[in-house]
Protein backbone atom coordinates (compact mmCIF):
# COMPACT_ATOMS: atom_id res chain seq x y z
CA UNK A 1 0.00 0.00 0.00
CA UNK A 2 1.25 3.42 -0.89
CA UNK A 3 1.03 6.15 1.67
CA UNK A 4 -0.42 10.11 0.70
CA UNK A 5 2.45 12.29 0.80
CA UNK A 6 0.12 15.53 0.28
CA UNK A 7 -3.93 16.65 0.45
CA UNK A 8 -6.17 16.25 -2.40
CA UNK A 9 -7.25 19.17 -4.85
CA UNK A 10 -10.98 18.61 -3.50
CA UNK A 11 -9.59 18.59 0.31
CA UNK A 12 -7.62 22.28 -0.62
CA UNK A 13 -10.97 23.18 -2.57
CA UNK A 14 -13.45 22.83 0.66
CA UNK A 15 -11.15 24.12 3.64
CA UNK A 16 -10.39 27.27 1.45
CA UNK A 17 -14.37 27.36 0.85
CA UNK A 18 -14.64 26.91 4.62
CA UNK A 19 -12.06 29.81 5.27
CA UNK A 20 -13.68 31.79 2.83
CA UNK A 21 -17.38 31.66 4.40
CA UNK A 22 -16.09 32.42 7.44
CA UNK A 23 -13.56 35.35 6.61
CA UNK A 24 -17.39 37.23 4.95
CA UNK A 25 -19.05 36.20 8.24
CA UNK A 26 -16.12 38.41 10.49
CA UNK A 27 -16.45 40.93 7.75
CA UNK A 28 -20.11 41.32 8.41
CA UNK A 29 -20.21 41.00 12.02
CA UNK A 30 -17.45 43.43 12.53
CA UNK A 31 -18.96 46.21 10.12
CA UNK A 32 -22.32 45.61 11.86
CA UNK A 33 -19.98 46.37 15.09
CA UNK A 34 -18.57 49.62 13.95
CA UNK A 35 -22.10 50.90 12.76
CA UNK A 36 -23.54 49.78 15.94
CA UNK A 37 -20.47 51.72 17.68
CA UNK A 38 -21.00 55.09 15.18
CA UNK A 39 -24.87 55.44 16.18
CA UNK A 40 -23.54 54.93 20.16
CA UNK A 41 -21.48 57.55 19.83
CA UNK A 42 -23.73 59.80 17.98
CA UNK A 43 -26.24 59.04 20.76
CA UNK A 44 -23.75 59.80 23.45
CA UNK A 45 -22.76 63.12 21.64
CA UNK A 46 -26.13 64.01 21.48
CA UNK A 47 -26.95 63.15 24.93
CA UNK A 48 -23.82 65.35 26.22
CA UNK A 49 -24.74 68.43 24.14
CA UNK A 50 -28.63 68.02 25.93
CA UNK A 51 -27.46 68.19 28.93
CA UNK A 52 -24.51 70.82 28.89
CA UNK A 53 -27.44 72.80 27.05
CA UNK A 54 -29.91 72.36 29.78
CA UNK A 55 -27.89 72.82 32.51
CA UNK A 56 -26.97 76.22 31.30
CA UNK A 57 -30.68 76.99 29.91
CA UNK A 58 -31.71 76.35 33.33
CA UNK A 59 -28.91 78.40 35.00
CA UNK A 60 -29.20 81.27 32.48
CA UNK A 61 -33.18 81.30 33.18
CA UNK A 62 -33.11 81.02 37.09
CA UNK A 63 -30.97 84.28 36.81
CA UNK A 64 -32.81 86.34 34.76
CA UNK A 65 -34.51 89.49 35.71
CA UNK A 66 -36.28 90.31 32.47
CA UNK A 67 -37.51 87.89 29.36
CA UNK A 68 -38.83 88.09 26.19
CA UNK A 69 -39.26 85.87 22.77
CA UNK A 70 -38.94 86.93 19.60
CA UNK A 71 -40.85 85.28 16.32
CA UNK A 72 -39.61 84.75 12.77
CA UNK A 73 -41.64 85.48 10.01
CA UNK A 74 -43.51 81.99 10.23
CA UNK A 75 -44.53 83.20 13.55
CA UNK A 76 -42.26 80.38 15.60
CA UNK A 77 -40.66 81.72 18.51
CA UNK A 78 -36.97 81.05 17.67
CA UNK A 79 -35.04 83.55 19.90
CA UNK A 80 -35.17 84.27 23.57
CA UNK A 81 -33.42 86.87 25.21
CA UNK A 82 -32.59 86.91 29.06
CA UNK A 83 -31.33 90.13 30.82
CA UNK A 84 -29.62 89.22 34.25
CA UNK A 85 -29.87 91.85 37.28
CA UNK A 86 -26.34 93.14 36.11
CA UNK A 87 -26.86 94.01 32.87
CA UNK A 88 -25.71 91.41 30.31
CA UNK A 89 -27.71 90.23 27.90
CA UNK A 90 -28.36 86.29 26.89
CA UNK A 91 -29.80 85.58 23.35
CA UNK A 92 -30.76 82.20 22.65
CA UNK A 93 -31.29 81.57 18.62
CA UNK A 94 -32.36 78.66 16.87
CA UNK A 95 -30.18 78.19 13.84
CA UNK A 96 -30.41 74.93 11.62
CA UNK A 97 -29.10 71.83 13.09
CA UNK A 98 -27.78 73.94 16.55
CA UNK A 99 -28.74 76.43 19.13
CA UNK A 100 -26.77 79.28 19.68
CA UNK A 101 -26.11 81.15 22.66
CA UNK A 102 -24.88 84.65 23.07
CA UNK A 103 -23.82 86.60 26.16
CA UNK A 104 -23.19 90.14 26.18
CA UNK A 105 -22.33 92.73 28.24
CA UNK A 106 -23.44 96.54 26.63
CA UNK A 107 -22.08 96.34 23.26
CA UNK A 108 -18.84 93.26 23.86
CA UNK A 109 -19.50 89.75 23.09
CA UNK A 110 -18.21 87.86 26.67
CA UNK A 111 -19.11 84.51 25.57
CA UNK A 112 -20.62 82.63 22.61
CA UNK A 113 -21.67 78.84 22.02
CA UNK A 114 -23.40 76.57 20.00
CA UNK A 115 -24.92 73.48 20.59
CA UNK A 116 -24.75 71.20 17.83
CA UNK A 117 -28.58 69.00 17.59
CA UNK A 118 -28.25 66.99 14.45
CA UNK A 119 -30.58 64.30 15.67
CA UNK A 120 -33.00 67.05 16.70
CA UNK A 121 -35.07 68.83 14.22
CA UNK A 122 -37.09 72.62 15.08
CA UNK A 123 -36.26 73.28 18.56
CA UNK A 124 -38.97 76.05 20.03
CA UNK A 125 -39.04 78.22 22.71
CA UNK A 126 -42.60 78.79 24.72
CA UNK A 127 -43.02 81.23 27.77
CA UNK A 128 -45.94 79.93 30.57
CA UNK A 129 -47.08 80.60 33.11
CA UNK A 130 -47.99 78.14 36.05
CA UNK A 131 -49.00 78.45 39.59
CA UNK A 132 -47.30 82.21 40.01
CA UNK A 133 -43.79 81.12 38.32
CA UNK A 134 -43.16 81.79 34.72
CA UNK A 135 -41.33 78.99 33.12
CA UNK A 136 -39.01 78.79 29.96
CA UNK A 137 -39.74 75.43 28.30
CA UNK A 138 -37.48 74.83 25.21
CA UNK A 139 -38.54 72.27 23.11
CA UNK A 140 -36.10 69.63 21.12
CA UNK A 141 -38.42 67.14 18.92
CA UNK A 142 -36.31 63.93 17.19
CA UNK A 143 -36.40 64.36 13.82
CA UNK A 144 -38.88 62.05 12.35
CA UNK A 145 -37.40 58.39 10.78
CA UNK A 146 -39.77 57.40 7.76
CA UNK A 147 -38.30 53.48 9.19
CA UNK A 148 -39.53 54.03 12.59
CA UNK A 149 -42.38 56.44 13.26
CA UNK A 150 -42.99 55.00 17.12
CA UNK A 151 -39.57 57.07 17.66
CA UNK A 152 -40.71 60.55 18.00
CA UNK A 153 -39.72 61.98 20.89
CA UNK A 154 -39.47 65.10 22.49
CA UNK A 155 -37.37 66.76 25.39
CA UNK A 156 -38.62 69.45 27.19
CA UNK A 157 -36.25 71.64 28.75
CA UNK A 158 -37.76 73.40 31.60
CA UNK A 159 -36.61 76.36 33.77
CA UNK A 160 -38.47 78.93 36.40
CA UNK A 161 -38.22 82.09 34.84
CA UNK A 162 -35.99 84.85 37.70
CA UNK A 163 -36.35 82.29 40.59
CA UNK A 164 -32.98 83.02 41.86
CA UNK A 165 -34.09 87.07 41.98
CA UNK A 166 -37.19 85.53 44.42
CA UNK A 167 -35.00 83.42 46.40
CA UNK A 168 -33.01 86.51 46.90
CA UNK A 169 -35.93 88.72 48.05
CA UNK A 170 -37.82 86.10 50.39
CA UNK A 171 -34.02 86.02 52.19
CA UNK A 172 -33.62 89.57 52.31
CA UNK A 173 -37.45 89.66 53.67
CA UNK A 174 -36.43 86.59 56.60
CA UNK A 175 -34.12 89.28 58.07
Amino acid sequence: MKRRRGYALIEMVIVISALAVIFALCVGLIHSMLRLDRISRNHLKEAMTVDRLARQFRRDAHAAKEWKTVANKAAVLDRLELTYPDGRLVHYQIQKGKLERLERVGDRTERFEFYSLTLRENPTFRIQDSAGSTLALLALPRQTVEKRPREQSTIQIQAVLGKDQRVGHAEKGAK
